[in-house]
């Protein structure tokens, strides 16, 4: 696997090009950006906010979650807060489903 290492602001397209590999080597349906690098706000040091959809027939658990943020990690070169479409979804936090959900970018879809 590529491995991708973003030391500054990313591009949408560098993002996209460093987390394919990454995302067809897990059962990852969908892989999502929000947050301030969706917005174009992002610096050096931002973390890297994605959204998860795991293909459908998946049954991926934290071990899962796991591995694959630590994939994200190592392949990006820069912490990743990841979460579950699913779970943010379901949240009952109003607030917080809407200012994830509001617009995300897709970076895969399967």
């Amino acid at each position: 696997m590529a491995r991708t290492s973003l030391s500054g602001p990313a591009s949408l397209s560098e993002l996209r090009d460093a987390v394919r590999p990454i995302c067809e080597a897990h059962p990852v349906g969908r892989l999502e950006l929000f947050g301030s690098l969706a917005f174009g706000a992002g610096k050096s040091d931002s973390d890297v906010d994605l959204l998860v959809e795991f293909v459908p027939g998946s049954d991926p658990g934290l071990f899962e979650m796991g591995s694959l943020q630590s994939d994200l990690e190592r392949g990006l070169g820069r912490r990743v807060d990841l979460l579950s479409r699913r779970a943010v979804e379901k949240s009952r936090n109003p607030y917080r489903r809407g200012a994830i959900l509001a617009r995300p970018v897709t970076l895969y879809a399967r």
